[in-house]
């Protein structure tokens, strides 16, 4: 299940918004003291990463059901059976990452390429 945490904390710094009041966490109420979090939510999933302490705190969204809760000391203090069955949708999620990360990769190499190709015919005049 660590994988999966570390998934969630991945997929909540690459889409997630920054909440540096940390209302996120107050409407919680699960008593995280973090006040600098990144919030990523769709359909299925709630993700709130503290970026100030180790707390994670990941919802299922369909019945309310806190499945994962890490304390600020990092302790995990919950890991409902719920939080496996969202394995699916994680990956899913880092995999869309993974697919964006190469996607500005090709575009940072293409730049690149053209930058060299224009230097090589100044270098030629």
């Amino acid at each position: 299940m660590k994988i999966l945490a570390n998934l969630c904390r991945t997929i909540a710094e690459a889409k997630g918004e920054y909440d540096q009041k940390g209302e996120a966490l107050a409407q919680i109420g699960w008593g995280m003291n973090a006040k600098d979090t990144v919030t990523y939510r769709d359909d299925v999933i709630c993700i709130v990463l503290a970026r100030d302490t180790q707390a994670l705190f990941v919802d299922k969204l369909d019945n309310r059901n806190p499945v994962l809760y890490i304390t600020d000391e990092g302790e995990w203090l919950r890991q409902h059976g719920e939080f496996g069955l969202m394995s699916k949708h994680i990956f899913k999620l880092a995999r869309e990452i993974l697919d964006e990360a190469e996607d500005e990769l090709d575009r940072i190499e293409e730049s690149w390429k053209n930058a060299r190709k224009n230097q090589e015919k100044t270098n030629a005049k």
